[in-house]
């Protein structure tokens, strides 16, 4: 009796993790040898600030902290396989740009491999595509890699036609605060310091970066230097150059990312981690008042948690 109590039992659990398996898409498709890739699309300015959850029109823009954390989700998510960055025109600041490079760099120590899909773009879009296993650029893209520089604006003779004369008390010969205000070019104590600034960036961040995450292809800091001497690059240069991998659209650089992965198929999950509009029954007249009530915040259990602060903007 007992026997046969467990040979049901076993047949029940079969029966049920088959099911199972056959409800779960994820599971078929890798059985069927598709690969399962996160898409990201990271454009404009990628704000650190909260937004607001819109119940009118669906699912809320993004902020930069929801990005970073859908690149940690497909990292541990075990249904996908590949990451497929999409740059479309990011105008974001190199504090920003290292966060990504950093959050690319931990995905990949996953074993998964990223692709980045750059439409066209300046030094700090390709730091950031460069960091991922292959970078595709289509033909009309055009690679701004050019040298750095900074701008100073003075006021001094401005001031003057108003009839208004600055005055500060200056400390030392390197603090330059008041320059813009007291002189109309740059001081040599300012420029020398504003060189050592620069060529430290331009050496470690900038080129520096570049050959660490560019060393397949046997890039130098010599060799890099001059590459962006002679830059901006198309995209067929910038390949030949060993700056990008493949010159192609999305839809074929996917074929290439099928081949790197050794897939038969692969799907691309687009706007991986999103939140997806809820479906509305308007059967129901009550049901329209939802689309005007606010989110629910998410509280979660009632062990302790962190509170996640935002301090955006200059500090006065």
């Amino acid at each position: 009796m007992f026997e046969r109590v467990l040979a049901v039992l076993f047949a029940f659990t079969l029966f049920t993790g088959l099911c199972a398996a056959q409800d779960d898409p994820a599971k078929k498709d890798t059985a069927a040898g598709v690969a399962q890739i996160a898409h990201i699309r990271l454009a404009g300015a990628l704000d650190e600030a909260p937004v607001a959850h819109d119940a009118l029109f669906g699912s809320s823009a993004e902020n930069f902290k929801t990005k970073l954390e859908h690149i940690r989700k497909a990292k541990a998510d075990k249904n996908i396989q590949g990451l497929v960055i999409h740059l479309d025109g990011l105008q974001i600041g190199f504090a920003k740009m290292e966060e990504l490079r950093k959050a690319i760099e931990d995905f990949r120590k996953s074993g998964k491999k990223v692709f980045t899909y750059l439409e066209a773009g300046d030094a700090k879009d390709y730091l950031v595509a460069c960091e991922s296993d292959r970078v595709c650029m289509p033909a009309p893209g055009w690679l701004m890699l050019v040298g750095t520089r900074t701008e100073i604006l003075f006021y001094k003779d401005l001031l003057e036609k108003l009839g208004i004369r600055a005055d500060f008390l200056q400390m030392g010969i390197f603090k330059f605060a008041a320059e813009p205000f007291i002189r109309n070019s740059m001081s040599k104590a300012a420029r020398s310091q504003y060189n050592l600034v620069l060529d430290d960036f331009f050496a470690n961040c900038y080129v520096g970066s570049i050959v660490r995450s560019r060393k397949a292809k046997n890039l130098t800091q010599d060799g890099v230097i001059k590459m962006i001497d002679q830059g901006p690059f198309t995209a067929k240069r910038a390949k030949q150059l060993g700056l990008i991998d493949d010159v192609a659209y999305l839809e074929d650089f996917q074929e290439t990312m099928r081949k790197t992965l050794g897939a038969k198929e692969i799907k691309l999950v687009k706007d991986y981690g999103s939140a997806k509009a809820k479906d509305l029954d308007l059967s129901n007249p009550f049901n329209l008042f939802k689309l005007f009530s606010s989110a629910k915040p998410a509280v979660g259990t009632k062990k302790d948690r962190i509170a996640l602060i935002y301090a955006v903007g200059a500090i006065v």
